[in-house]
């Protein structure tokens, strides 16, 4: 039987980047693209990793509060956009998800929440950033730039 082994640790491979611990290959400039958006907020990023669970590189997105509901409502104009930007190369997936936390007296329900997810078809290589998963990055990034303003003159 085949085991995984998990990249060095973690920590290892991250850098800070302000507040926030990230993939040392992620470019500052494509954080800062995808940290300053219209209509969704970066709520995930990973550049895959060699040799783990986590071997492809993936985008998710959250929808701001004010466009939350016109996205749920809106789902299947939202459906139509993401088709546009299909490729061999990525997996969109657009989700509308009812946020129902536990009964802890400190968590509050946010209700609907609207995702979309931009996952890397392609696995890892290496255990350094391989040129297909930057072009990846690249477009990806210009796509979701792309798809959130085509949202934001939509809604």
């Amino acid at each position: 039987m085949a085991v995984r082994i998990t990249y060095p640790a973690l920590e290892n491979y991250t850098r800070d980047w302000g507040a926030f611990s990230v993939d040392k290959n992620l470019q500052d400039d494509w954080l800062i693209r995808l940290n300053t958006l219209q209509c969704f907020e970066l709520m995930g990023i990973c550049e895959g990793h060699f040799s783990c669970d986590d071997d492809v590189a993936n985008i998710v997105l959250q929808a701001k509060n004010m466009y939350r509901e016109k996205l749920i409502n809106g789902a299947e104009q939202v459906g139509k956009l993401l088709k546009k930007y299909r490729d061999t190369s990525s997996r969109y997936s657009a989700k509308a998800i009812f946020d129902l936390p536990s009964k802890h007296p400190q968590q509050t329900s946010t209700g609907w929440l609207f995702t979309i997810s931009l996952t890397c078809l392609h696995e890892r290589i290496s255990f350094e950033m391989d040129s297909q998963t930057e072009e990846w990055f690249v477009r990806a990034v210009q796509d979701i730039e792309s798809i959130d303003t085509e949202i934001g003159t939509l809604f």
